[in-house]
C-alpha cells in the first residue's frame, strides 16, 4: 500500500508556523517513525522504476494514458508538525504545474495517472469524464484489448481536448444509517450553469428491488456546484449516478461513484 503514495513533493510542512517559508517534503521526509521507513522503501521501488524505464528505448512500448478529471480526489496533504492532514483542495506550487487544476478521478490525482516517460506531455486526449473504475470500461480500451485478437477495429480514440463533464465529489466508502453529503460540478466551460437540473440515483446492487427515492441536488455555494443529501443507507454495495439535465451546450450530463460504492457499518 505504501507504493500507492506520492512518487512527487505531496505534502506541505508547515511545522514552522511561518506558512511564507513553507516547503513541499516527499512522503518519506515526514518525521513519523511509522511512514518514513516504509514510504522510504515505496520512494526506492518507484526510483528504481523511473531508472529501468528511462533506459528502454524509445523505440519500445507506447503508453496511451486515459485520465479521470474533474472528480473530487484528494490532493493535497499538510505536516502541522502534530500531524497529517489530507484534502481534496489543490496542491499548490510547482510540484504538479498546471495540473493542478484538474481534479482527478475520485481516486487518483489527474496528475499521478500521469506516466512517467511523460512528465512533459501536454493533457491532449489524455482527460476522460470519469470516476476511477469505470474507465477500465471504456470502449475504446476494450476495442483495444480485442485487437490483440483479431483484426483491429477502427474507433476514434482522440476526443475533445477539454469535454464538458459533471464533476462527482463523494466519499468511496460512506458510513451506514448517516445522511451523506454530496456535490456535483459541471467542468469544463465558462456558461452559467446554474438552471441545470441535477438529481442523484441510488441503485442496491445487493437488493435490486429495492427503490430509493430520487434526490435533487440545489446550486448553491462559493465552490460553484450543486449539493444535495443522500438518505441513510443500509450497509451493502450501491450504484450512485449522479444526472445533470438541459446543460447549456453540452445537453445531459452523468456521472456514476462505482459500481460498487460501498456502505459500511
Amino acid at each position: 500500500m505504501y507504493e500507492l503514495l506520492p512518487r512527487y513533493a505531496a505534502v506541505w510542512d508547515e511545522s514552522t508556523g511561518d506558512l511564507d517559508r513553507a516547503r513541499l517534503m516527499y512522503p518519506h521526509e515526514l518525521p513519523l517513525p511509522w511512514l518514513a521507513g516504509p514510504a522510504g522503501q515505496a520512494h526506492r521501488i518507484h526510483a528504481g522504476i523511473h531508472d529501468a524505464w528511462e533506459a528502454i528505448p524509445r523505440t519500445g512500448p507506447h503508453v496511451d494514458p486515459r485520465i479521470g478529471y474533474g472528480h473530487g480526489t484528494l490532493r493535497r496533504s499538510v505536516w502541522d508538525g502534530r500531524r497529517v492532514t489530507v484534502t481534496s483542495a489543490a496542491l499548490g506550487g510547482p510540484a504538479v504545474g498546471r495540473w493542478d487544476a484538474d481534479l482527478g478521478d475520485g481516486t487518483v490525482p489527474a496528475y499521478s495517472g500521469l506516466p512517467i516517460e511523460m512528465d512533459a506531455a501536454p493533457p491532449g486526449s489524455f482527460r476522460v469524464p470519469l470516476r476511477h473504475g469505470p474507465i477500465a470500461d471504456l470502449e475504446e480500451a476494450a476495442a483495444w484489448v480485442e485487437s490483440f485478437e483479431s483484426r483491429p477495429a477502427f474507433v476514434p480514440i482522440r476526443g475533445e481536448e477539454r469535454p464538458v463533464v459533471l464533476g462527482l465529489d463523494v466519499d468511496q466508502v460512506v458510513l451506514a444509517r448517516r445522511p451523506v453529503r454530496v456535490a456535483a460540478s459541471v467542468v469544463g466551460t465558462d456558461e452559467p450553469v446554474q438552471g441545470a437540473a441535477v438529481a442523484a440515483v441510488i441503485v442496491a446492487l445487493d437488493h435490486p428491488a429495492v427503490h430509493h427515492p430520487v434526490v435533487r441536488l440545489e446550486w448553491g455555494g462559493p465552490d460553484g456546484a450543486f449539493h444535495g443529501e443522500l438518505p441513510s443507507l443500509d450497509p451493502g454495495t450501491y450504484e450512485l449516478r449522479v444526472i445533470a439535465e438541459q446543460v447549456p451546450h453540452a445537453g445531459d450530463l452523468q456521472a456514476l461513484a462505482g459500481p460498487s460504492w460501498l456502505v459500511r457499518s
